[in-house]
């Protein structure tokens, strides 16, 4: 491998004498991981006597990817008198009496192994796998007399959510949100690396198929950026680049229109107002129709009444329109009666279905019909803005917590106004309409 002048200065940076923790992150194939594998080599070489660990969530992917594919393509290049691997536990054993080992943390027997040793150096290779609670054992196992202290975290950037992130970059415990003492944050480090700065090592091909990619993927593995993560986002099919428009979305005569309620009582109402409108099937249309949203309004702690006169007194009164909205509302509180029941006195007449159970289905429903959305953020900016940042709650790990409902704040309820359109108007899969 042929060292670039920033991977040239990461190694410097690396002998910083006052720096324990380092977050290596950034593009995909960029060198992290070469480089600190290198770096652990060197320093069991000059070091006698010293543990060094490297692992990953699972010790059988520690050992097919960063032992086999890196660490002994490293040490293939060094004289074989200097070092002789054991195969059975896959240590290396330096002829000073230095040692590097692997290891990983899917079952008990492992991570005993693992935290029942101390170590120099530490490596976590892939770090968003790990739980923040075995990184905080793990730190526990950094310790040797007479030696600087090194514990390394690669990664490519997934959610800012995530507790790498908020430990750090953000200097903040993820467990209480709290800042880190400065004991701590002042001896972490961060360095950022993008696939340019390892062009040298990378086929043209391979390049520029990072140059290429789209949206979400782009983000992490060409820019290193630490972008949201689809997983935690209801609307995930939502891609700016498709859905946001620049230019002015006027109604068209004669096309389909409808308006979508989620309807609050001292929560936010939402309404929107869009066109389904018919165009020739094509790669970007394949059902063969757009869904233009033209208007938006939203209030809170109103009657029925002033709800129903924001559509009498708009454009939209005129338009034969189809209104959709939440089947619950059909059994609102004393305050609101049924507000189903109530927007009917004013011509209103909301559609629902019942097909889907779960917050998830109708969700689904509504992603499945997102490639044919078409928004312009000037217009409807609430409704952009809920799309982009309606989410589950998040777990440490940066993972959606297994069995929960959206978040209930100022992006659910557009988002929840277009899940109910989508739910009675669309078929489940594939975004088919109901005739």
């Amino acid at each position: 491998m042929k060292y670039t002048i920033k991977q040239s200065q990461a190694l410097t940076e690396f002998n910083a004498k006052d720096i324990i923790y380092y977050l290596c992150d950034g593009g995909s194939r960029s060198g992290k991981t070469y480089l600190i594998c290198k770096y652990l080599i060197v320093k069991a070489l000059k070091y006698d006597n010293t543990r060094h660990l490297i692992c990953r969530l699972s010790k059988t992917s520690c050992i097919n990817t960063v032992w086999k594919q890196t660490l002994l393509e490293i040490l293939s290049g060094y004289d074989r008198r200097l070092y002789e691997e054991d195969k059975s536990n896959r240590i290396i054993n330096f002829h000073n009496g230095s040692s590097i080992w692997s290891g990983g943390f899917d079952n008990k027997l492992h991570e005993d192994a693992v935290l029942g040793s101390e170590y120099a150096s530490i490596f976590v290779n892939e770090g968003l796998d790990l739980t923040y609670p075995i990184f905080s054992k793990l730190r526990t196992r950094l310790n040797c007399k007479d030696i600087t202290l090194k514990f390394f975290l690669d990664c490519n950037p997934k959610a800012p959510s995530h507790w790498v992130n908020k430990f750090f970059i953000k200097h903040i415990d993820p467990q209480d949100d709290e800042k880190l003492p400065l004991s701590v944050s002042d001896r972490i480090k961060r360095i950022r690396f993008h696939p340019t700065d390892n062009e040298v090592n990378l086929s043209p091909e391979y390049v520029e198929q990072l140059k290429n990619l789209k949206g979400l993927s782009k983000s992490r593995f060409w820019d290193g950026e630490w972008a949201e993560d689809i997983e935690g986002l209801v609307y995930h099919a939502f891609e700016r680049k498709v859905n946001v428009v620049e230019e002015e979305l006027k109604p068209i005569q004669g096309a389909e229109t409808f308006t979508a309620w989620d309807f609050g009582a001292s929560d936010p109402t939402a309404i929107i107002v869009g066109q389904i409108v018919p165009v020739p099937k094509s790669l970007e249309f394949i059902n063969g129709y757009r869904i233009n949203i033209l208007d938006e309004y939203t209030n809170r702690n109103q009657s029925v009444e002033h709800y129903a006169t924001w559509i009498q007194r708009s454009k939209w009164m005129g338009y034969n329109r189809r209104d959709y909205g939440d089947p619950a509302g059909t059994a609102r509180d004393s305050k609101l009666e049924s507000w189903i029941y109530c927007l009917g006195r004013y011509g209103i007449n909301i559609e629902y279905t019942t097909r889907y159970n779960t917050i998830e289905e109708r969700a689904d429903c509504g992603n499945s019909v997102m490639p044919f959305v078409r928004v312009n953020e000037k217009q409807c900016p609430k409704f952009v803005e809920a799309l982009e940042n309606w989410k589950y709650p998040m777990g440490q790990d940066g993972k959606k917590l297994t069995g929960s409902k959206p978040e209930h704040n100022e992006f659910s309820h557009f988002g929840t106004a277009f899940y109910y359109m989508a739910c009675t108007r669309f078929g489940k899969k594939g975004g088919q309409l109901i005739v």
